[in-house]
């Protein structure tokens, strides 16, 4: 009989929990409206790699209809948008190349 006594006492306390619970429930407002889609946009960042605070100004005096691209050491683009790129440009000599002139080929100042 103490085994029956036992298991109802602990149902009822915990009915009686979940009936005050219940009893609690609090309403969660929303903010006026619904929020803002944004679209991803096209010039997003990766996130591993850090965006340019401030611009060189060589490349401020660069006119706008030139495509400039940014080497590394073994002659692969890098991303105008990452830290590699702001430390090539101050770091080393700009090469100068017509258009289909490769690095270091004829023509490159």
């Amino acid at each position: 009989m103490p085994k029956i006594n036992r298991f109802t006492f602990f149902t009822v306390v915990v009915i009686l929990s979940m009936l005050f619970n219940l009893t609690q429930v609090q309403v969660a407002l929303a903010d006026e409206g619904t929020p803002p889609t944004e679209e991803p946009s096209a010039t997003g960042t990766d996130p591993q790699i850090d965006p340019v605070q401030e611009t060189d100004p060589l490349l401020e005096t660069i006119p706008a209809n030139v495509e400039v691209v940014v080497l590394d050491e073994g002659g692969v683009p890098v991303p105008m948008v990452s830290q590699e790129a702001a430390a090539i440009v101050v770091n080393s000599t700009p090469i100068w190349c017509p258009a289909g002139t490769l690095p270091g080929g004829d023509g490159c100042t």
